[in-house]
């Protein structure tokens, strides 16, 4: 691990460290006297001497001394897996935290200043759309920051190496602040007169009338399952369901409704699929993704009463390349709509319908990305808890597919592909462990 030059990263080298970052949860601390001791080093020699003599109170120490340990399970976790961390600054993000924001800056300001950290602040980026009618979008981003070469050489020193720091360090379980919904309705997305995409406000929900009494109950049994399971190499904190177009006419919780990691701890689904595979383990066993192959191209068939023959590669289209194929179904399916835009992937569209009849009416069928969304979230949902109720397998969700461990995958494998078949009367292609395409 080499330091990283932070001053010449451009914006998009910025974006893809925070792709593969670790959320800073703040949750953990040492779990052995070896880590306890590299806490009280950092505390002497790093931290107090950078305190004027009004902050070293002896009932503020031991506060920031919690800081300091969850500070170091989070930074050399990440370290271990050659990543950064993210972290907000804003006072909400630390409520019901062990660690205050206050304590937090002392060490993360101590730190910085002996060299022991590399950081670069929140920025924004603009993504560049490749497509005339995509408009571009700004996101903005966390703090990130990683230990320097200098922390990761004062904990070897101590007798913690990177390959080992599991051992003396423990991440902790995040804690979910408590006006954090589980369940959430937003309203359907609009448009600036520019173009840009506008999210939808949340709406109000009565958690006391069905169907959202139900739909809550599942997602906190679903969570309380997962608790009790071993979730590692994240900072797990719950699933929690978001669904969409909660303003329109005729909305009945059938729209949207997927699955999405709750605040205070990693969004893995958004993370690469190399990644995920290289950190997540539960139960402490190695995982892997169990899919379903085009997913929402597999639902349309079903809800149109076309026949799909599972047993092919529905990406493979003669004259046009697999990525590109994916690509241009996503975006159309996506957006609700398959009409040719302009000379962009023109012939990549005209040789997919050629394969795929059921895609020519689609613009004219009242099917909706957020009807793909909810059918596939509904199958996912019902398989996991096949899984947890029949089998005791643990699994996370990810919006087309399931994380289950390595020898839960063929069983993951078949109940997926059973409910998907219950659900929609039509076979899917769920292969066992499927490459994911990006």
């Amino acid at each position: 691990m080499l330091d990283t030059d932070v001053a010449s990263l451009t914006p998009r080298e910025k974006a893809e460290i925070a792709e593969d970052a670790h959320y800073m949860a703040l949750a953990g601390e040492p779990r052995s006297d070896v880590g306890r001791a590299l806490v009280a080093r950092v505390m002497t020699s790093i931290v107090l001497p950078s305190l004027p003599p009004q902050q070293r109170r002896p009932s503020s120490l031991p506060h920031i001394e919690r800081a300091a340990g969850a500070m170091l399970a989070d930074l050399l976790t990440a370290a271990s897996a050659r990543a950064w961390c993210l972290r907000s600054l804003d006072d909400h993000s630390f409520t019901g935290l062990p660690v205050r924001r206050r304590q937090f800056r002392k060490v993360l300001n101590a730190l910085n200043a002996g060299g022991y950290l590399q950081s670069f602040a929140g920025y924004t980026l603009t993504e560049v759309s490749d497509a005339a009618d995509w408009p571009d979008f700004t996101r903005g981003r966390p703090l990130a920051l990683r230990a320097s070469e200098k922390l990761i050489a004062l904990a070897e020193a101590g007798g913690i190496g990177l390959k080992h720091v599991r051992r003396h360090f423990d991440r902790g379980r995040p804690v979910v602040p408590a006006n954090i919904d589980r369940l959430i309705v937003r309203k359907a997305t609009t448009r600036t007169p520019e173009g840009r995409k506008v999210r939808g406000a949340p709406l109000p929900i009565d958690l006391t009338t069905e169907p959202a009494k139900g739909i809550l109950q599942r997602i906190e049994a679903l969570n309380a399952y997962l608790f009790t399971k071993e979730v590692d190499g994240i900072a797990f904190a719950g699933l929690r369901r978001i669904f969409s177009n909660g303003d329109q006419p005729g909305f009945n919780w059938q729209w949207g409704g997927r699955f999405y990691s709750l605040p205070g701890g990693d969004r893995y689904e958004n993370m690469p699929s190399a990644t995920r595979a290289e950190r997540i383990r539960i139960n402490g066993e190695e995982t892997v993704e169990v899919d379903i192959s085009a997913a929402h191209l597999t639902i349309l068939y079903a809800l149109r009463g076309l026949p799909f023959d599972p047993s092919a590669d529905p990406y493979d289209i003669p004259g046009c390349g697999r990525v590109a194929v994916k690509r241009w179904l996503t975006v159309s399916l996506g957006k609700g709509s398959t009409a040719a835009r302009g000379k962009w992937y023109s012939r990549v569209r005209e040789e997919t319908m050629k394969v795929h009849p059921v895609l020519e009416g689609f613009d004219s069928y009242g099917i909706s990305t957020h009807d793909l969304q909810y059918h596939e979230s509904e199958i996912l949902l019902n398989a996991m808890a096949i899984l947890r109720i029949e089998h005791d397998i643990p699994s996370l969700p990810l919006h087309d597919g399931l994380i289950v461990g390595n020898s839960k995958a063929e069983k993951t494998r078949e109940v997926l592909s059973a409910v998907f078949h219950d659900y929609l009367r039509i076979r899917a292609k769920v292969p066992g462990v499927y490459p994911r395409i990006h």
